[in-house]
């Protein structure tokens, strides 16, 4: 058996014919073949792979000049109509600033915008924002702090801006203690009490303006301003109001007597006033001449808050 073995793997040298014989058996032949089809194969697929890599720059290329020649016609359109290109490069920031810091103006997404206004000018952007999800809940809890405010000092809403009676305190108690879709103007002047801040409401479509307030002694209280819009939602300024800023804003604004009379009695202004009055309006025709309660009656009907 060993002889046997290495008779196959140890061949001498006068063997060797033997192999030549043998070779007629072995299949190098159609090995090579199948490598030469392999590699013809590889070959076609390399070929293949190179045009559809010319084919592609080719298309890029094309795409390019393209686009090239569409910016090219673009800008050459917005110069002759001399528009202005530029360029915009937005900032990152290292680090995002907070909400409260990011925001000038504040528009509550609760349906009754005027209470929550009123609510993040007293305890700030961010307290409101972590309330979360029981708005409703905190509503009314606030809602009954100032009822209870009032029943333990009713007087205190005797020295508002605005004449308020006691059938108007009962009115302000009950829209507290119940749930509403909206707060009045008239509940407007319990927060402004409860709070001690003066809240001034600016409707600018119209440039006019209502100032709720506390107590008419003293004017020397943190001031808010609110703005409304033509939809009868507010928003709110963050920025607490300097006295002169105030001031400013009077100047610019015609201010209402209240909400529910614009404007004093006739008899309290001369005729270049109304008139003043009703040029900041819109209402003035420098063809026509007026009369003074024709005048007076045309800008109180402009006037009239809704």
């Amino acid at each position: 058996m060993t002889s046997l073995l290495n008779n196959i793997f140890f061949i001498k040298t006068n063997q060797r014919p033997i192999l030549e014989r043998l070779r007629k058996y072995m299949h190098f032949g159609r090995i090579n073949t199948i490598s030469n089809t392999l590699l013809d194969a590889s070959s076609n697929v390399m070929k293949q792979n190179k045009k559809e890599e010319a084919d592609i720059e080719e298309i890029d290329m094309v795409m390019d000049n393209t686009i090239s020649s569409q910016n090219e016609v673009i800008n050459n359109t917005l110069t002759e109509s001399n528009v202005d290109v530029v360029t915009y490069e937005p900032t990152v920031s290292s680090e995002p600033e907070p909400e409260s810091q990011r925001k000038d103006f504040v528009s509550p997404k609760q349906q009754d915008t005027l209470f929550w206004c009123v609510y993040i000018a007293v305890h700030g952007y961010d307290e409101y924002m972590q309330i979360s999800r029981n708005y409703g809940v905190k509503e009314l809890e606030i809602k009954k702090k100032i009822a209870d405010d009032i029943i333990a000092s009713p007087y205190k809403m005797k020295h508002t801006n605005y004449k308020i009676t006691k059938i108007m305190v009962q009115e302000i108690l009950s829209e507290l203690m119940t749930s509403q879709k909206s707060t009045s103007m008239l509940c407007l002047y319990s927060m402004a009490v409860h709070y001690n801040i003066r809240i001034l409401i600016v409707d600018s479509t119209q440039k006019l303006l209502l100032e709720f307030l506390p107590d008419t002694s003293n004017t020397d209280v943190k001031t808010f301003v609110l703005y409304k819009d033509s939809y009868g939602k507010y928003k709110l300024d963050l920025e607490e109001l300097s006295t002169d800023k105030v001031n400013e804003l009077k100047t610019k604004m015609i201010c209402l007597e209240n909400f529910t009379k614009p404007f004093k009695a006739i008899s309290n202004y001369k005729l270049n006033e109304l008139e003043e009055i009703a040029k900041k309006v819109g209402v003035y025709d420098e063809t026509k001449k007026y009369k003074k309660n024709e005048l007076y009656e045309e800008i109180t009907h402009k006037c009239n808050w809704q």
